[in-house]
Parts: C-alpha cells; structure tokens; sequence
C-alpha cells in the first residue's frame, strides 16, 4: 500500500522516534550505540505495528490489509559517509525520504547518493 503524504507525515509525527536522543551527546562523537539506522529502526517497526494495529482494530478495509511501501535505506549522505534513514512511496508525492531523527520529509532527489542497501 501507498499512503497518502499526509498519512506518512501524521505517522511519523505520531512515531515519537525523534524525542530519543542520540549517544554521541551522551558518550563521545565515535558512538555507534544508538545512531541514525537506530532511529531508522525504531520509525520502521513502529509503521508496521500501527498498520499492524489498524487492521486487527478493523480500522482497514480488506483491500487496504496490506503493509505500506516504507523501509530503511542505507547511502552516502550530502555531508556525511554512510547514513541511514527511512524511505517511503507516496501515492501523491513518489518517493520520498524521512530523517526519523528531525522528522523531516522530503524527495528523495535530494537526500542520498549512492546507495547501499534498502529494506522494505
């Protein structure tokens, strides 16, 4: 399934993931304890459990009883070497990325170049 921008952008405000702080304020600059394909990680399991959610609670139609088109992308950022974030396709928007850290949203043109690895 293909949320609508609108249903991504309430989910993953919703999510609650960027209240979570990262280690490096807490440990060191080096700190891989919990980092970006962290949050990454949380955003994506909280999606599949409010889909997961929304059909036991029968709040879905039979023909919209299926996971959304969101994962995990892993590439070179635009000022970073590796970074991981979400990625998600929108049914009025395309393919759009989620920083799960800032929540913020945005095309994917302009976010990743060489990536390395998707989870959807």
């Amino acid at each position: 399934m293909m949320p609508s921008d609108n249903e991504l952008w309430t989910l993953v405000m919703d999510s609650g993931v960027n209240s979570f702080v990262p280690t490096y304020h807490i440990l060191d600059d080096s700190s891989q304890m919990f980092d970006c394909d962290d949050f990454a990680l949380l955003l994506h399991s909280f999606v599949v459990k409010e889909r997961y959610n929304q059909m036991v609670g029968q709040k879905l139609s039979k023909e919209e009883c299926l996971p959304w088109a969101f994962g995990q992308i892993w590439c070179k950022g635009p000022t970073s070497d590796n970074h991981a974030l979400n990625i998600c396709i929108t049914k009025d928007r395309g393919i759009e990325l989620i920083h799960p850290q800032t929540n913020v949203i945005q095309p994917v043109k302009r976010g990743c170049s060489e990536i390395s690895f998707v989870r959807i």
